[in-house]
């Protein structure tokens, strides 16, 4: 696993995202969710981060056959993207209808 821009932005996405959540948090006194944000991002992460391993990752399964083959690394990432901006959409929905 090599250390890439892609993956340093998606960081600081999620950072800046956190940061932001906690300050909203703040503001409007609700601090007991203050794990919240950090652990529904931890999905995202993981498959922009970890690509290559998950990627890899085969099930055994009689009733699906096609879990018995590898995913392309870009596939799982552009799927981590996709959850990352999903959740950070839901997210900052539901703090501006807050």
């Amino acid at each position: 696993m090599e250390i890439t821009i892609e993956k340093l932005v998606a960081l600081g996405i999620a950072i800046c995202f956190c940061v932001v959540c906690w300050i909203h948090m703040w503001l409007q006194g609700a601090m007991s969710a203050f794990l919240v944000p950090p652990i529904i991002l931890l999905l995202p992460l993981a498959l922009i981060w970890f690509d290559d391993i998950l990627g890899s990752m085969t099930g055994f399964s009689t009733v699906a056959p096609g879990f018995m083959s590898e995913s392309a690394p870009v596939a799982v990432r552009i799927l981590g993207w996709i959850f990352l901006l999903a959740v950070i959409g839901f997210l900052t929905r539901e703090m501006v209808n807050a």
